[in-house]
């Protein structure tokens, strides 16, 4: 029998294309390397300056849970996007690898932590249909990833 709960809901379809918007901004940082040789870093030290953002964003996953299971989902989801426009913002302000450069990455960690552990789906978690939510959440966010 099939489902004929209502998927394409309006706040779904306000968080496909935001998830769509998010996949093609972060697909522009395939170019970051480039953008940090051409300023003068070695390899190791692009690998450094990828594994700062990485640690920090994987590191406060745990902190993000609880604060997300005690207080909702809203709010952190809402603070990671303003934070990700920050973020994606601060990279026109980089012009040496440096200090700088670092604390760039790392405020982009803390906001893709945020949104990806906030989730697409998450707020829809105990809907019958939130399968199908991650599978269109990951379709907008893999999407808009390829202009990259």
């Amino acid at each position: 029998m099939p489902n004929t709960d209502r998927l394409l809901t309006k706040p779904f379809v306000l968080c496909f294309a935001n998830n769509f918007l998010q996949g093609v901004a972060y697909s522009l940082f395939l170019h970051v390397p480039g953008f940090y040789a051409s300023l003068g870093a070695s390899p190791a030290v692009i690998g450094w300056m990828f594994a700062a953002m990485s640690a920090v964003a994987i590191g406060i996953r745990p902190i993000l849970g609880t604060v997300m299971d005690r207080y909702g989902r809203r709010g952190p989801i809402l603070l990671g996007n303003a934070l990700n426009v920050v973020a994606i913002g601060l990279y026109l302000t980089v012009d040496q690898v440096g200090a700088w450069a670092v604390i760039v990455r790392v405020v982009h960690g803390v906001s893709a932590a945020i949104l990806l552990r906030g989730g697409l789906g998450a707020p829809a978690s105990a809907d019958r249909r939130s399968g199908d939510l991650w599978d269109l959440g990951d379709a907008a966010h893999v999407g808009g990833g390829h202009p990259g």
